[in-house]
């Protein structure tokens, strides 16, 4: 059963045989896209969820119970704003949802979200994976489709790392998870559909 105790950044709080850390994550450097700029003008939205979001996820070292919550929301709005500037050529953000007047003058509107459990600890491989699900909708709030994109962290020696180094690696599962942001408009088949709906042809812009 998980620990509801009150966390302190940097402090170890000790609870039944139960321990939780909280993780500041940096925002990743992001790469540069190998693929065209789609010509299409996106909004995003982003939900005090997800601009909040602190995913929980626990481990078991030695018999004990460990709950590691990580402050994802800063950097992964980051990550999704970059992203999408780097895919699309215009991206322009969308404070209120679902849109109240007109319909928004965009193709579509993306709003990405943090599952409860959108961090996972593999200790057999050993590796952390970001999860985010990406709801697309049109200009007027009807619903186009979802995907779902993870972000994979390279492996690192041991059962896990320290914990000063466990934010970098959730920082390179975020950086991977970017990559697969721009990868998913053109794998999903949802997102492709959309974009040929929208007159752009997804594999000419690889």
């Amino acid at each position: 059963m998980w620990c509801r105790v009150p966390l302190i950044v940097g402090l170890t709080m000790l609870v039944t045989g139960c321990t939780s850390f909280v993780h500041g994550v940096t925002t990743p450097t992001l790469p540069v896209p190998l693929v065209q700029t789609i010509p299409l003008t996106v909004g995003v939205h982003y939900t005090p969820q997800f601009r909040d979001a602190q995913p929980a996820a626990r481990r078991f070292v030695a018999g004990s119970e460990i709950v590691d919550v990580y402050q994802l929301g800063a950097p992964s709005v980051a990550v999704f704003d970059a992203a999408l500037r780097q895919v699309f050529e215009n991206v322009i953000e969308v404070t209120s949802w679902p849109p109240s007047d007109e319909p928004l003058k965009v193709a579509g509107v993306l709003i990405p979200a943090i599952p409860p459990n959108g961090v996972t600890v593999y200790l057999g491989q050993p590796r952390i994976a970001v999860e985010y699900r990406i709801g697309l909708y049109s200009s007027s709030g009807g619903e186009i489709g979802s995907w779902r994109v993870v972000g994979i962290s390279g492996g690192f020696a041991g059962e896990m790392p320290a914990l000063t180094t466990i934010p970098v690696w959730v920082s390179e599962a975020l950086r991977s998870a970017a990559a697969g942001v721009v990868a998913s408009f053109f794998r999903e088949p949802q997102a492709r559909a959309w974009l040929e709906a929208n007159g752009v042809h997804p594999d000419a812009l690889r």
